[in-house]
């Protein structure tokens, strides 16, 4: 499964995509500039996780490669609350990416 859901917008960082994602255990960011990313979610990380880590992504994704993050606690409310926190799970390899 391919993280395929939420906004798949460009703009986000970690935080802002982590509050666009309520009721997903799971969001990363793609195709990052350093400063933000394309954000999406899935409550499955199996897509991301077979795929070969990616050591030169950022926290805001790259070129093929995603962030991907784990809400933190798990499950989480619909309306986080400003101070949420959320695991770094790894960097990997987005074949399908920009």
């Amino acid at each position: 499964m391919r993280f395929s859901s939420g906004p798949a917008k460009d703009g986000y960082t970690a935080r802002t995509c982590q509050a666009a994602c309520p009721g997903y255990r799971y969001f990363g960011l793609k195709n990052g500039n350093g400063q933000t990313g394309t954000c999406v979610c899935d409550n499955d990380p199996s897509y991301a996780t077979k795929l070969e880590a990616a050591p030169n992504c950022d926290q805001t994704g790259g070129s093929k490669c995603m962030m991907v993050y784990e809400q933190a606690p798990w499950p989480t409310t619909v309306h986080l609350a400003e101070n949420q926190k959320y695991t770094e799970i790894g960097q990997f390899n987005d074949p399908n990416g920009k």
